[in-house]
């Protein structure tokens, strides 16, 4: 099981490799640079992907997962408390926001008693999430990149028509906020800069999904490419409707709805889980149109 352990590590490293590459390559236009952009986004999440499915198989021990998290942690307050926040330190911060997925996906995988609990808890972490982007936490975080993002075009507005290096070192010269580093930043050809896709809590979704079919030996490959396939829509999804929109939901019901569908021991629930399956949305419902209604942020 040892040898299970440097898998992550070449994962990460592969990640590292791809962003430099792909932060270094020059595009002079044609009508292939969009294709190109989408084909390097769509790698970076299989890498990452594959980061997280691999970390979730070995059995890592309880001081291990706490470095885990602590090193993630100070890879993504270090950089902010430092100012520094290149193209290059924005790929290196999502690998702390992979490092604080890891032992906690495997906390709540690990926990989970049956494969049948994956249906209430799958509910109550889509719903929590689209309660945090529509009224909580991921909303001011959306909020805060927008903004960064309209003062770096403001400022590369005012200087006219540059290159993209020139169009990266002022993005990296004005001060970002926490929130830029708190998403998952891909590398894009051509540009020298990044595109924030996914938080963390995408990342937490995709670890614990991982560490239950392993734990519960249910058929893992099976769940890495649902996951996969699921968070692809999801962001396919947001870019068709042009405004940004959860994508646990999708990770969460996609891979579990087909898990229900093909075992039957993820669909054999308990009269506790159909409750809490019930309760659990009807609460984030009641707080959404509350929320609605008093006009509250």
């Amino acid at each position: 099981m040892a040898r299970l352990r440097y898998w992550p590590l070449l994962a990460a490293a592969g990640w590292g490799v791809f962003c430099a590459a792909t932060l270094s390559l020059n595009m002079h236009g044609g009508g292939d640079e969009l294709w190109i952009q989408g084909l390097s986004l769509l790698a970076g999440l299989v890498l990452l992907t594959l980061l997280l499915f691999s970390g979730e198989r070995p059995l890592w021990p309880a001081w291990s997962r706490w470095a885990m998290c602590l090193g993630g942690i100070a890879a993504v307050f270090g950089p902010y408390e430092l100012s520094l926040h290149s193209a290059g330190w924005r790929v290196f911060s999502t690998i702390g926001l992979v490092a604080v997925a890891l032992p906690v996906g495997y906390w709540i995988g690990d926990r989970m008693e049956k494969a049948s609990n994956l249906i209430p808890l799958a509910i109550a972490l889509s719903m929590a999430d689209i309660y945090s982007v529509f009224r909580g936490p991921s909303r001011h975080v959306g909020e805060a990149i927008i903004s960064y993002q309209r003062l770096v075009a403001d400022r590369v507005a005012q200087l006219g028509q540059v290159s993209p290096a020139e169009i990266a070192k002022t993005e990296a010269s004005l001060r970002a906020p926490l929130a830029n580093y708190l998403v998952a930043h891909f590398p894009l050809p051509g540009q020298g800069t990044t595109v924030p896709l996914l938080g963390i809590g995408d990342f937490i979704a995709l670890a614990f999904l991982f560490r239950a079919a392993w734990v519960h030996r249910l058929n893992a490959r099976a769940v890495f490419i649902a996951g996969l396939a699921s968070t692809i829509v999801a962001l396919a999804v947001t870019q068709l409707v042009g405004h940004a929109l959860p994508a646990l939901p999708f990770i969460a019901l996609g891979v579990v709805g087909y898990l229900a569908l093909t075992n039957p021991r993820v669909r054999r629930l308990s009269r506790q889980e159909v409750l809490l399956s019930i309760a659990v949305p009807c609460l984030f419902g009641a707080l959404l149109v509350v929320g609605w209604l008093t006009g509250r942020p």
